[in-house]
């Protein structure tokens, strides 16, 4: 997607010529990057990436939240992949054409309710905080083997 988008934006001139254009090539090719930079278009690949990373960071929270520390918990879910996952998610939304199976905001809405609860030392909270995190869990594979397959399809 990224090498087509730089083809594009290559004058006619340069997607034609061999490599003795030197240096004007570079600079076409520069210029591609940059627009493609700042048109904001991401790839499914990138997308991917990006939530496969949100995946450890929340798996690590959970891990967390299992022994007892809540706190560290709450506050991996607002730093890293975690921290850009809706923002992902609605990228991967667009690259999947607008549909994210199993995907809803929500999830991660519950699991950070749950661990609040959890921090405030709210009764049954672990078993609240153990099901809100697998089922964000799940829809987050869902989603990141959506945007995968998605790379791989022609």
């Amino acid at each position: 997607m990224l090498l087509s988008a730089i083809a594009a934006a290559l004058p006619p001139a340069a997607r034609s010529a061999g490599p003795d254009l030197g240096p004007r090539r570079n600079d076409a090719v520069l210029r591609a990057l940059k627009a493609h930079k700042q048109s904001g278009e991401v790839s499914s690949g990138d997308v991917s990436s990006r939530l496969a990373g949100a995946l450890g960071q929340l798996q690590r929270a959970r891990r967390l939240a299992a022994t007892g520390a809540v706190r560290d918990a709450r506050g991996l879910l607002r730093e890293g992949g975690m921290k850009t996952v809706r923002t992902d998610a609605a990228a991967a939304a667009v690259a999947l054409g607008g549909v994210t199976p199993a995907w809803d905001n929500g999830l991660l809405d519950a699991f950070d309710d749950a661990l609040r609860v959890a921090e405030r030392g709210g009764g049954e909270s672990s078993d609240a905080v153990a099901k809100a995190g697998a089922e964000l869990e799940v829809a987050l594979r869902q989603l990141i083997d959506a945007t995968r397959a998605a790379v791989v399809a022609p």
